[in-house]
């Protein structure tokens, strides 16, 4: 009877998710994750952080998805005084440093969706770095106005 009643306490947590980690060498990725978007929607953004544990700078070079046509990194600068977003081809990574994807900054951007981001669902993120191995990342769609960081979470 213990181990019905522990497993039902586990399912019943399990829609509460905190932080997912994933690992690639010295590379950690944190809290993938992208915000539910209307179904017409043609493009949608990954936010996630990268922390860089080890002695030796390493590069972020591509991202892909099998959900969206494209992937690309962007940041957003001050031009003029409008805000503006732009394509960068890589992200540095300097050792011993933390990198933030968020929004209204630097974010991965999935370009061409190929369905609609539905809060709940959760899609696969390949990232290709210089020196580390690829990660392979789980994104979890949260709501609009869903917590940013690893706090807990309705999935």
């Amino acid at each position: 009877m213990n181990r019905i009643s522990m497993l039902l306490a586990v399912l019943l947590c399990a829609p509460y998710v905190v932080a997912q980690h994933t690992e690639a060498g010295p590379i950690h990725i944190e809290s993938p994750w992208s915000m539910a978007l209307p179904p017409v929607s043609q493009n949608g953004a990954v936010y996630l952080t990268i922390v860089n544990s080890g002695q030796d700078a390493d590069l972020l070079l591509s991202a892909s998805s099998p959900i969206a046509e494209r992937v690309e990194f962007h940041t957003h600068a001050m031009k003029e005084g409008m805000m503006s977003m732009r394509a960068v081809e890589s992200i540095d990574l300097p050792p011993g440093q933390t990198v933030t994807f968020e929004a209204g900054d630097r974010h991965i951007m999935l370009i061409g969706l190929k369905r609609p981001l539905v809060e709940g669902d959760r899609f696969p993120l390949t990232l290709t770095f210089a020196r580390a191995p690829a990660a392979n990342v789980e994104v979890t769609v949260r709501a609009a106005g869903a917590p940013h960081s690893g706090e807990m979470t309705g999935a």
